[in-house]
């Protein structure tokens, strides 16, 4: 039986590039503030991308809804800098008991650059 139509805005290309997750300045001092913890940076491997968000596969979980995303792809001459708020996530468990963590993002800031990177792969993967 079919699914639902599928609400995405931009086609998905499935990938494998490193990824981490970084808090922006100012929650940081917050955070501080509030309970001496920064947390760090968080590792991770993209899985999928488009014009409009990404799936992250993560062995932590994110703390804050909204942070940087530098991710490093193995076609484009720089890091893919960009401001994105997660959108769901959900843990998962593997065979040898080792939590992690899928989440899905949603892209706040995309540079023009970056932009026209993501639609020259979309189109190259149809």
């Amino acid at each position: 039986m079919p699914h639902g139509k599928e609400k995405r805005l931009h086609q998905r290309v499935d990938v494998d590039w490193p990824t981490l997750l970084l808090i922006p300045s100012a929650d940081l001092i917050e955070r501080l503030e509030k309970n001496n913890s920064l947390g760090g940076p968080i590792a991770g491997i993209t899985k999928n991308i488009s014009l409009g968000g990404a799936f992250v596969h993560l062995l932590k979980e994110p703390i804050e809804d909204e942070f940087i995303m530098l991710i490093n792809s193995s076609s484009h001459e720089n890091l893919l800098s960009v401001i994105a708020k997660a959108a769901w996530s959900n843990m998962q468990n593997h065979h040898d008991d080792i939590t992690s963590y899928g989440i899905g993002v949603q892209f706040v800031e995309l540079s023009q650059y970056d932009r026209q990177f993501l639609h020259r792969l979309a189109l190259s993967h149809p």
